[in-house]
């Protein structure tokens, strides 16, 4: 992988998709684990007493909710991937965990930013994410005389060439 520097987030080599990644910060998988450690320390203290756990899992949360408004905003809108040293890729990938499953995966907004995600949103549904595809329509139609519009989304770097993935849609 590339270089990258203690930050607070989870190291993470590769993607959902299993395409190593660019980065060593995930953001999506960041929030995602985050939210689960955040998750674990309410029952590790509530239901089993466990206060070890609990504070174990509750710093490696505080440390992943300190560093993202550090590390993973850039123009106000979320990097897919840092490195804790500057660097930040943009864009998606149709898979989850993603940044436009952020609201999915974070329902509370525990970890992230509704404004910064609303500006997200709109730079990963553009041409601005490589990931992003959006054909142009038949000019002369479809054989049976239909109208033969594809539809836009985001693709994949796991799967090149301009293909949608339909739950990029959902």
């Amino acid at each position: 992988g590339s270089p990258s520097k203690v930050t607070g987030l989870i190291y993470s080599g590769f993607m959902p998709s299993d395409d190593a990644d660019v980065l060593g910060f995930s953001i999506p998988a960041n929030v995602f684990v985050g939210v689960q450690l955040h998750r674990l320390a309410r029952l590790a203290r509530r239901q089993w007493g466990d206060e070890a756990l609990a504070a174990r899992a509750e710093g490696l949360f505080e440390g992943i909710r300190a560093a993202i408004p550090t590390h993973a905003v850039r123009n106000g809108t979320y990097c897919f991937e840092v490195d804790g040293l500057g660097g930040c890729t943009r864009g998606d990938d149709a898979n989850l965990p993603s940044l436009l499953g952020l609201p999915l995966v974070d329902p509370e907004r525990l970890l992230h930013d509704e404004a910064t995600y609303d500006a997200t949103r709109r730079d990963i549904l553009s041409r601005a994410n490589p990931n992003y595809y959006c054909p142009r329509p038949h000019s002369d139609g479809c054989p049976d005389g239909r109208r033969c519009d594809r539809w836009c989304g985001v693709g994949s770097r796991h799967t090149p060439g301009e293909r949608v993935w339909p739950m990029s849609t959902i």
